[in-house]
């Protein structure tokens, strides 16, 4: 079914089509080691080869293989003819832009019926890039700043899938932020397929992982899950893009910190003093940086655990929002 967000098409999938198995991702081919650049070689990200490969389903895209550029190839640019932007062959001028858009449209299209849970494109690039791409006027120094081709075909086309540039999977703040919003949405896929009742169940399950993140959208999520406007695809597709623009926003130490102290006033009375301290002080040291948040995170779930608490609190996503073996490997790769 194709409906409109926000003045986007969109393919919301069937109520059969749920997500199963892993996260599927789209991502420019040459980060996978794939020998597709323009010079024959590649820009093979270990953080995606090694820690996150395990855990998702790649889907690999070269858009100016796709196109039927060889393999080494001219270099591309992007240009600015004063009427709108450009991509050309920086020697000899040669203009691929509508063939390119014409393919990215085609590719997009696809991408949307295959229940993609996020993208991963390669920074800079003409056309991969999502942002910081020189976009040059003539031949001025000092060109203006834009998102790739195919990249920007993409983002129109995928309204909630969130995307991401391998340059920013090395900040661990960013890095967190898109992982969380890939695995949530995967889990959220399903929960859409059971209608308004899997949703509120989905939420809830997920009301401390967007206070970490951007408290402001929270509660615009919670109406949104409480009072889903018809029709439901269009109610679906509205929370999803919600969603992910509140996952989007990157936690901090001091927003962990607040979720963790909530928690502690909730559980403290079935604590001894020595596992409350104990707590309090892995906080603290949260919050001066002296550590990440997978200690205090793992010490409050632990407690949950022993004393057999259940129900809202201890199903929260929060505890794992994606699998922790990712962070314990992207902290050894660097």
């Amino acid at each position: 079914m194709t409906i409109v967000v926000a003045g986007v098409a969109a393919t919301m999938p069937d109520a059969s089509d749920g997500a199963t198995g892993k996260p599927r991702i789209a991502i420019s081919s040459c980060l996978l080691g794939n020998e597709v650049r323009y010079d024959g070689n590649h820009k093979r990200s270990q953080f995606l080869c090694s820690a996150l490969a395990p855990f998702v389903e790649w889907v690999p895209v070269c858009p100016e293989v796709g196109i039927g550029l060889g393999v080494p190839r001219p270099a591309l640019r992007l240009a600015d003819d004063g009427g709108g932007t450009r991509l050309v062959e920086r020697r000899s001028g040669e203009d691929h832009t509508e063939r390119m858009l014409a393919w990215a449209r085609a590719k997009a299209r696809a991408f949307a019926k295959l229940d993609l849970d996020g993208v991963v494109l390669r920074s800079k690039s003409p056309n991969c890039g999502p942002s910081r791409v020189h976009v040059f006027l003539g031949e001025r120094t000092t060109p203006r700043m834009g998102e790739g081709l195919f990249a920007g075909v993409v983002r129109k086309a995928l309204p909630g899938v969130p995307i991401s540039e391998d340059g920013w999977l090395h900040d661990p703040g960013l890095r967190d932020a898109f992982l969380a919003q890939v695995f949530t949405l995967h889990r959220l896929r399903r929960s859409l397929a059971e209608g308004a009742g899997g949703l509120l169940q989905f939420h809830g399950a997920h009301d401390l992982l967007y206070l970490a993140h951007c408290p402001s959208r929270r509660r615009t999520l919670c109406r949104l899950a409480k009072h889903t406007p018809a029709p439901w695809p269009v109610a679906a597709m509205t929370y999803r893009v919600a969603a992910m623009a509140a996952l989007g926003v990157p936690s901090s130490p001091d927003k962990h910190a607040f979720v963790m102290e909530r928690v502690l006033a909730l559980v403290e009375p079935s604590l001894a003093e020595g596992d409350r301290q104990e707590i309090l002080d892995a906080i603290a040291d949260l919050r001066a940086g002296l550590h990440g948040v997978a200690a205090p995170r793992a010490l409050l779930a632990h407690q949950l655990r022993h004393h057999g608490m259940s129900g809202w609190l201890a199903k929260q996503a929060y505890w794992e929002p994606y699998p922790r073996a990712i962070a314990a490997k992207a902290s050894r790769s660097g």
